[in-house]
């Protein structure tokens, strides 16, 4: 068994949405259905791709000058390095990097919801491609990302954001959707000649007039796997051939946050639950997991055991999340009975963000505001939010009807307990994370690596931010490769 201490030096990056103002007299206002961005072999140039790049130097520069400062541009410049020495190798003896460029597509396929019944989802679909065209033969693997949390409904375009009533004035450093989608550079992977697949959880893309089924670990893995069988056959449809016959292919599936406890579940449901085969048929090989609630109950109850929670709003939107993926559990249960009357009335009487998040009302900005304003800052996003002063006097019974059935909704989605691995899986974590409680990496290492030992490794760092500590696992999947750093 392998635990590793890896030292990453936590860069700060920038959480941003940009919103409109929301009408908090309408209390039944709801997000109308929003047409996802269907996108049919939309071409990224790798100098756009450098864009991007050169986005995240300007998210660093912001940063006091110093040490880390100096060190993090270094590693985003070997990021760029990387993404020019992969796109020669794709592009082969002759060729130049500026031929390479990505296509993405969107897929919408069938899945299913909590109840078992029809749901159409959709997803991305990035290819590499050299002067415009598909090299199938050199394409050696599928990298399945996960995504972390972003807000519901909230448009992600530059990083002079309004976080409710706290206005964010950082500059202008263009088009940074991806410090919210978890997304980043990762298109940069197709330079190593993989595909790239990104799933919408339930609540985003075609079906963003649902709920987020929040930290339903087990459903969503089902839906993400769903998505890899329509995405190889639109590859072959495209590319010409099956790629997953090409020499060398692999699999890998990879998440940070939200995505790190997404990834982690999706290994385990094609290692135990899947009954097609698709394991085997795409060669998975490696789980990068990163900052992930593997354990969402142990997660709870740390953050009570602390007294507070680095972001108000992962409560409500936790309850919210197993309110529309556990019904049965939670019937007869209102949002609001689980929050004070200060929360369930902030930021308008009548009409707070339990209730906003539920009706996917920008409850996700205005939980920022109240932390802004109710508490001190931990970190980049994280605050020290009194973790009581949001609970209800019910709440704060463990023994009460709405905490057990919390409770049981919490234990249902563990999963870092039940199952052996058979591939490899690189558990990631800040040491003292303000947001995703360490402990979720340590005991799930702990469990698995008791079965499936030096399988299983564990990688921990010196700081707490969990948002910083995004760059760096981005920087350490693109620069270095981590995806592909087999354990045996």
């Amino acid at each position: 068994m392998k635990r590793f201490l890896f030292a990453f030096v936590m860069v700060a990056a920038c959480l941003a949405v940009s919103c409109n103002p929301i009408d908090t007299n309408n209390t039944a206002q709801q997000q109308q259905q929003q047409e996802p961005q269907l996108l049919v072999g939309q071409e990224t140039s790798y100098q756009e791709l450098v864009e991007q790049i050169e986005a995240y130097e300007e998210i660093i520069n912001c940063l006091p000058d110093g040490e880390e400062k100096e060190y993090c541009l270094a590693l985003i410049s070997g990021v760029r390095e990387e993404l020019e020495l992969s796109a020669m190798e794709y592009a082969g003896v002759n060729g130049s990097p500026s031929g390479f460029s990505v296509r993405t597509d969107t897929l919408i396929y069938d899945s299913e919801d909590c109840n078992g019944g029809l749901i159409k989802l959709s997803g991305f679909i990035h290819i590499p491609l050299y002067n415009g065209d598909i090299q199938s033969d050199a394409i050696n693997g599928m990298v399945i990302n996960c995504h972390a949390t972003k807000p519901q409904g909230v448009s992600v375009e530059e990083i002079s954001s309004g976080f409710g009533d706290l206005q964010l004035d950082l500059g202008e450093i263009g088009n940074v959707d991806a410090l919210v989608n978890g997304i980043y550079t990762l298109k940069q992977l197709t330079a190593d000649g993989v595909i790239v697949l990104e799933p919408d959880y339930e609540g985003f893309g075609l079906t963003s007039n649902r709920p987020q089924t929040y930290l339903c670990h087990k459903l969503i893995a089902k839906q993400c796997a769903d998505m890899i069988e329509p995405a190889l056959d639109k590859v072959k449809e495209v590319a010409g051939r099956d790629i997953t016959k090409n020499k060398g292919f692999a699999s890998y599936i990879v998440g940070y946050s939200q995505g790190g406890g997404q990834a982690l579940a999706l290994t385990r449901y094609l290692t135990v639950e899947d009954k097609t085969g698709l394991l085997k048929k795409i060669n998975l090989v490696n789980s990068v997991c990163g900052a992930g609630p593997y354990d969402p109950q142990l997660t709870f109850h740390t953050w009570l055991e602390r007294g507070e929670i680095g972001m108000s709003v992962l409560l409500p939107m936790v309850l919210s999340g197993y309110m529309a993926g556990h019904p049965d559990i939670m019937a007869g249960i209102d949002i609001e009975d689980y929050f004070s009357d200060e929360y369930n009335n902030y930021p308008k009487e009548g009409y707070g963000i339990p209730q906003m998040v539920k009706d996917m009302n920008n409850g996700f900005t205005q939980g920022m505001g109240y932390d802004v304003k109710h508490s001190e800052p931990l970190g980049i996003v994280a605050h020290r939010v009194p973790i009581y002063d949001l609970m209800s006097k019910t709440a704060k019974d463990s023994t009460s009807h709405i905490m057990q059935a919390l409770d049981e909704c919490l234990v249902m989605e563990q999963v870092c307990y039940d199952w052996t691995p058979v591939t490899s899986i690189i558990l990631m974590s800040a040491g003292d994370d303000n947001i995703v409680p360490v402990v979720n990496t340590l005991r799930a290492y702990d469990a698995l690596s008791a079965k499936a030992g030096s399988l299983v490794t564990e990688m921990l760092s010196k700081g707490s931010d969990h948002v910083a500590g995004q760059l760096v696992y981005t920087t350490l999947l693109t620069k270095f490769k981590l995806y592909k750093q087999i354990n045996k």
